[in-house]
């Protein structure tokens, strides 16, 4: 499942592109390897790793991706690996852009385990 920065990228909510491409798998799996691109693995599991995942097509291909909402809390909640302004920058620009609402966000955030993190940015970006 592609997620976080490349999730984010996807979705159009950071401008930066990560240098590698981030991917979720389960917990216990191992990833495909080789890959010819450079790949970060992320490991999830239960809820969320089954909850926040679309089906989209990318340059003709079949993937899956997170949704603008699990993708914004992942990056909350892997913040120290991946920056917290991407996090907060993505969480901006998707509510700003009508992409999302804070009570859309809000369920994912408890499944990810962020809801006292993301609670200050949740009053803060309120009237977006």
């Amino acid at each position: 499942v592609i997620c976080l920065g490349s999730a984010l990228v996807h979705h159009r909510l950071v401008d930066e592109i990560p240098d590698e491409v981030h991917v979720a798998i389960a917990r216990g799996k191992q990833p495909a390897r080789p890959c010819a691109v450079p790949v970060r693995v992320f490991r999830f599991s239960g809820p969320a790793w089954r909850e926040g995942v679309e089906d989209t097509e990318i340059d003709g291909e079949a993937l899956r991706v997170t949704t603008v909402e699990k993708s914004i809390t992942d990056a909350f909640k892997f913040r120290a690996k991946t920056g917290e302004h991407m996090a907060v920058s993505a969480m901006r620009r998707a509510l700003q852009r009508g992409l999302t609402t804070p009570d859309a966000i809000h369920p994912m955030a408890r499944v990810c385990r962020v809801e006292r993190v993301m609670a200050p940015y949740f009053t803060a970006f309120a009237t977006l």
